[in-house]
């Protein structure tokens, strides 16, 4: 009971309705006042990532993460003598040569370009750990696009059985540019995959492809779309294969 017995019930409610709204609309606008600061914070959020991308270097990051995959792979490999290396160029190189068509008596003309891409991808990575092996800075070079040929080849080859790096790496940043991709990235990513394909979860089936994708120039491309840092490349690649966060190796550099 109540203490006021000549109050109807309908009266005491109607009375404390608009109470109740009162509430009911301090809460909602509560509520939309904090979504409007997580818009706002959204909105903020792609500028400070562009600030964060301005100031640091794609190619210092890609050079990082590159680190980062060498020292999962093989803790050793800043020991190992340049001439591995070097090896490894030769053999890619000839891959190149191969893949590019020396066979004169050949009727296949046509040259797998993704594949060709890639190859020159993984040379690229072999340069790159000399660099880094040897404490070298990498710097992005201003290069003019160089037509493929058996002479550029033989060049390459000379280069690299002499141990001239630099010569090498120009000669591959402007094959590069001539076929028109940026290496760097799609060294980021071939390194993300490989990765990726090292994981038992991968290996035992759980960890797949959302789609079928051919190669890892495809999953640039795919990559690639509203792409603000290298460390979001890198994180599109994890989740196209849905790689739980714990098992991400992100340079936060």
């Amino acid at each position: 009971m109540t203490g006021y017995t000549g109050i109807s019930r309908e009266t005491i409610l109607r009375k404390r309705t608009p109470h109740k709204r009162d509430k009911r609309d301090k809460r909602d606008k509560r509520d939309k006042r904090e979504e409007r600061n997580v818009t706002e914070k959204r909105n903020r959020e792609p500028k400070e990532k562009k600030e964060r991308r301005d100031t640091i270097s794609p190619l210092k990051y890609m050079a990082s993460f590159q680190k980062t995959i060498n020292n999962e792979f093989d803790e050793q490999w800043k020991d190992r003598d340049t001439n591995e290396y070097i090896i490894g160029m030769v053999m890619k190189i000839s891959t190149l040569i191969d893949l590019y068509g020396w066979k004169w008596w050949s009727t296949d003309d046509d040259i797998n370009i993704k594949t060709f891409k890639i190859g020159l991808t993984e040379l690229y990575q072999f340069i790159i750990s000399v660099y880094l092996k040897d404490n070298k800075n990498i710097v992005e070079l201003e290069v003019r696009p160089e037509t493929l040929s058996i002479d550029l080849f033989k060049e390459m080859l000379g280069y690299a059985l002499k141990g001239d790096i630099d010569k090498l790496y120009k000669l591959v940043l402007s094959i590069a540019k001539e076929l028109k991709f940026n290496i760097s990235m799609l060294n980021t990513v071939m390194l993300t995959s490989r990765h990726v394909m090292s994981l038992s979860g991968y290996i035992r089936g759980r960890y797949t492809q959302h789609r079928y994708i051919e190669n890892d120039v495809e999953l640039t491309e795919d990559c690639c779309k509203n792409l603000l840092s290298y460390n979001d490349l890198v994180n599109n690649v994890y989740d196209f294969y849905s790689i739980p966060t714990e098992e991400r190796l992100i340079n936060n550099v």
